[in-house]
């Protein structure tokens, strides 16, 4: 079953569990079969049928593009972290491209459960 990490901010709703596992092959078959035994837990996650504004998942270390649709596998770790924006974060030039890399890493779980989360920006231009 895959393996859903609650962010420290909801583990009360959990009743303080930070890992659980549930039946689920979609993001939101997950939530689905969460809310039954957490029904805190959607309100906290969803809007409507939407996940929250400011609410990102991450499936297997990877932003989930799809949402609500992502797939999810027998052996997935899915995370529901905040959507990181502004911050301090890692900031460094990528010596092939040159391009800015900003990163964050998050650790809301076991050491070897770290989600990083990066984006590239293009080199700025010089000033006139």
């Amino acid at each position: 079953m895959p393996r859903v990490f609650i962010p420290t901010a909801l583990r009360l709703t959990t009743g303080g569990k930070d890992v659980v596992e549930v039946e689920g092959h979609t993001v939101r078959a997950i939530i689905a079969s969460l809310e039954p035994v957490y029904p805190k837990l959607h309100e906290q996650l969803c809007e409507g049928d939407t996940l929250r504004t400011g609410l990102a998942v991450i499936v297997d270390g990877t932003v989930a593009p799809l949402g609500m649709l992502q797939p999810v596998q027998e052996n997935s770790e899915v995370h529901f972290l905040p959507a990181i924006g502004g911050g301090k974060g890692i900031e460094n030039a990528d010596r092939r491209t040159g391009n800015a890399v900003r990163g964050m890493t998050t650790n809301d779980g076991p050491s070897d459960q770290r989600v990083q989360i990066i984006k590239r920006t293009p080199p700025r231009s010089p000033r006139s």
